[in-house]
């Protein structure tokens, strides 16, 4: 990765927003390409998810 900071930049809420929703569905079948989707939609998406997990794995804080 050559992108400084992508933790910190938000995504596009509505595009967070469906990835969120896929991932929830079935995050087996989601497909993530650099065409398709901004790595700060992913990014977002990424620490949603993992942060609503019922183990989360990131902290409320973050």
């Amino acid at each position: 990765l050559c992108y400084e900071g992508i933790y910190q930049k938000n995504g596009d809420p509505a595009r967070v927003a469906q990835l969120l929703q896929d991932f929830t569905k079935n995050a087996r079948v989601v497909k993530l390409r650099a065409q398709d989707h901004r790595l700060q939609d992913v990014t977002d998406t990424l620490k949603s998810f993992l942060s609503h997990s019922e183990d989360a794995l990131l902290a409320k804080e973050l």
